[in-house]
């Protein structure tokens, strides 16, 4: 709305009726003509979305009564910027992943107090000793993890991973001291919680009405997470806490790409 609403006001909101291919092309220099006060050049990715949007627009317009006779569809292809520029406004700039120190200070940096606060901890971990992806860490049990706790078993038949393909995950050598906060915590579900084979390795939050009959975190129940979600919230809260930038889970796989 605010792409069209803008070429609107460079038409003089003249009818879309009177559209012509010319114009297009008058507004897509305009656009070009503008500079970033910063770089003093044309802020490609954002012409690139106006004009995306416009284009759009203007394709869809001539299947409506009254303007198919009016508006030559091919028009609208005029809304684009050349190849090379397309190129340039499309390119994604990855920020550079954390290292392992950085993470490392997230994690020790994190309460450890409660049911809740241990799974979070060890779930930081975890993903810092595995490079597990996100779904397949949501839906592993304890039963994937190995006696001799060093590693996981990634099983397809009950585990989420790329490729529905099963395969031994072994830990990552960034520290005793990160494979010690998952351990603990291992131990932690088994001797002090109960939890058994069958039973999620990181469990939902569990929920209840407290005196004043709003809702409190009151513990861990014995249900995997139904999406991914509260994983990138703990890293974000964990982050935050730390007085760190975001790092989503994914990037800690080039973490340990890069220590490779």
């Amino acid at each position: 709305m605010s792409a069209i609403a803008a070429f609107e006001r460079f038409t003089g909101f003249a009818d879309f009726k009177r559209f012509k291919a010319a114009k297009a092309i008058a507004y897509r220099e305009h656009l070009m003509a503008a500079r970033d006060p910063v770089t003093d050049r044309p802020t490609l990715a954002t012409i690139h979305t106006a004009l995306y949007a416009l284009r759009s627009f203007f394709r869809w317009l001539p299947t409506l009564e009254g303007y198919r006779k009016r508006l030559a569809a091919g028009d609208a292809e005029y809304f684009n910027l050349s190849a090379r520029d397309q190129k340039i406004a499309t390119t994604r700039r990855e920020a550079a992943p954390p290292t392992v120190e950085q993470v490392k200070a997230i994690i020790f940096a994190m309460r450890h107090d409660t049911d809740v606060e241990k799974r979070n901890r060890a779930l930081l971990a975890f993903m810092l000793l595995t490079g597990a992806r996100v779904k397949a860490l949501t839906t592993l049990k304890l039963m994937h993890v190995n006696a001799d706790i060093n590693g996981i078993i990634q099983d397809a038949r009950l585990v989420e991973t790329k490729g529905g393909r099963s395969y031994p995950t072994f830990f990552f050598p960034v520290g005793d001291d990160v494979r010690e906060i998952f351990v603990d915590y291992v131990r932690h579900l088994r001797r002090e919680l109960g939890f058994d084979d069958n039973d999620p390795l990181f469990p939902s939050t569990k929920q209840g009405a407290n005196r004043l009959k709003s809702f409190e975190v009151t513990g861990l129940k014995r249900a995997h997470w139904a999406t991914t979600d509260p994983v990138r919230e703990i890293f974000k809260k964990a982050c935050a806490a730390a007085g760190s930038p975001y790092f989503n889970p994914h990037s800690l796989r080039s973490t340990l790409a890069l220590l490779g």
